[in-house]
């Protein structure tokens, strides 16, 4: 096996718990050396959610499982091999599980970043960060006004060089930035539309209201509505939102500067919906049952990747009066999440396969997404500190 465990083993110098066992029986785990004990718990499961779990099992795991360097070597094994896991939460899904009983039935997840969620209460404004996999939260100020578009940026907790080598980042060094956008108006038909924005900083621990001129935003409007997707999509490090069916507005959280470009074209006035698939940003447009799904190249230019009546695939959507996309797959190109109307059901779908799957039954939210995807990074990220 030899990936080279010596130096883990040496600084964690422990043993198992006793179980107290005095039946002549042997425990596998008293007999079986660190180096075969890391190799099993590196090769063992595919899903940090599990890895965090095996902490609990002894301390003699507790120790082995918390040393940086078998953090990095679990880390490098599963980014060669596999893409960060994706789930699918509900608006209230594990929220209260985590923060009960310390928040109420308002409380819904509005955005995720990195493996951390950002929650929100409707009515109060009260605004948590959480990390599902840890039930590791935080509760910072509460929201200074309510928004009509949010988002939530994190700094990765690991990143990997071109030879394959893991760096961690020291969760004293993580900062975290929750960017929210109230309104937009003009001071006069000569200037650039100026958007509100309600920033709040791990590193400064306060929100701070910020003006920004968005240049080229003549068509820009930001409608509250359910069929529009409202949490910012992470593209490039930047805050994307579809600011109508035909324009996207960025944000860049480093240099607080904002702009428009132009999204595919459409004669659809229904839902749109924003994500990344593979590494590529692409833009869904429903209406009623029809949907086109473009994909932005590395030319900048805009194609349609897919084009098809979901009715006529599946005669199963029928009874749906109008269908919008929830999410999108991260990693399969074919496959996108839709609910189904007033029905309220998520189903899966793969658009090349002609296949519907029904995942489940949401609750209808109007102010932000009933789903929300949530990309498990191979290891849990740390709640990153702020002031309090």
């Amino acid at each position: 096996m030899g990936i080279g465990w010596s130096k883990i083993k040496k600084k964690v110098g422990c043993s198992c718990l006793s179980s107290g066992d005095n039946s002549g029986r042997i425990c596998m785990n008293d007999v079986m050396n660190d180096d075969i004990l890391l190799e099993i718990l590196n090769r063992s499961t595919s899903c940090s959610k599990s890895i965090i779990q095996y902490k609990l099992v002894c301390k003699r795991w507790f120790n082995l499982i918390n040393n940086p360097d078998f953090i990095t070597a679990f880390i490098a094994h599963r980014t060669k091999n596999r893409l960060p896991r994706q789930e699918l939460l509900t608006y209230s899904e594990k929220v209260h599980q985590i923060l009960s009983p310390r928040v109420d039935e308002y409380v819904q997840i509005v955005a995720s970043c990195n493996g951390l969620l950002l929650c929100l209460d409707a009515i109060t404004l009260r605004c948590f960060i959480c990390n599902p996999i840890t039930k590791q939260w935080a509760e910072i100020p509460s929201l200074p006004s309510e928004p009509s578009y949010i988002g939530l940026i994190c700094d990765p907790y690991y990143d990997m060089d071109d030879q394959g080598r893991v760096g961690i980042i020291s969760p004293d060094c993580l900062q975290f930035k929750v960017v929210a956008i109230s309104r937009t108006f003009v001071t006069s038909y000569a200037n650039p539309r100026i958007i509100q924005m309600d920033i709040f900083s791990s590193k400064s621990g306060e929100w701070v209201q910020e003006y920004v001129a968005v240049p080229a935003a003549d068509e820009l409007c930001l409608i509250n509505c359910f069929y529009i997707s409202r949490s910012a999509v992470i593209y490039n490090q930047m805050m994307h939102w579809p600011a109508s069916a035909e324009k996207i507005l960025v944000y860049d959280p480093n240099t607080v500067k904002a702009h428009c470009f132009d999204g595919p074209p459409t004669t659809y006035i229904g839902g749109t919906y924003l994500g990344v698939c593979q590494n590529s940003l692409r833009v869904s447009h429903t209406w009623g049952c029809f949907l086109r799904i473009w994909e932005l190249d590395d030319h900048k230019e805009w194609s349609m990747v897919h084009k098809v009546n979901l009715r006529v695939l599946n005669p199963g959507c029928s009874g749906a009066k109008d269908i919008y996309v929830v999410a999108l797959s991260c990693d399969d190109q074919d496959t996108v999440y839709v609910m189904l109307g007033s029905t309220t059901l998520l189903v899966s779908c793969n658009l090349r396969r002609f296949t519907f799957k029904i995942i489940g039954k949401v609750p209808y939210q109007f102010f932000f997404p009933s789903v929300v995807s949530l990309l498990i990074p191979h290891w849990p990220t740390p709640l990153p500190p702020f002031p309090s």
